[in-house]
């Protein structure tokens, strides 16, 4: 197995669960060469946001209602290894209400 398709092996198997931080992390235990990792950690940082939102939704699915649980969430989100910045948007996105698809954007 070259080592260009275990780093697109383990980045497909772990992409659905895990962020760019957590993935990087265990493909540098596995000692490979970063120019051999620049290209999937890129494409995989493009993604993180919908990753997260996903991982999010699919765990808790709607907005924390206390400060305890936006921590809660927030450090469930850490522990996957996705990004401070991304987990704001994240549980910023689900205090928002839900735009309505049948109302016209007004611009």
């Amino acid at each position: 197995l070259s080592d260009e398709r275990f780093v697109g092996s383990l980045v497909r198997r772990r992409a659905e669960r895990f962020g760019l931080a957590r993935i990087r992390h265990e493909l540098q235990a596995h000692q490979l060469a970063p120019e051999q990792l620049e290209p999937a950690l890129s494409a995989l940082k493009a993604s993180e946001f919908d990753r997260a939102l996903q991982v999010w939704r699919k765990r808790f699915g709607e907005a924390p209602a206390t400060h305890e649980a936006r921590a809660r969430q927030m450090r469930f989100l850490a522990g996957r290894g996705f990004a401070a910045e991304v987990i704001r948007r994240v549980i910023g996105q689900a205090k928002a209400p839900p735009s309505d698809p049948a109302e016209p954007d007004p611009f």
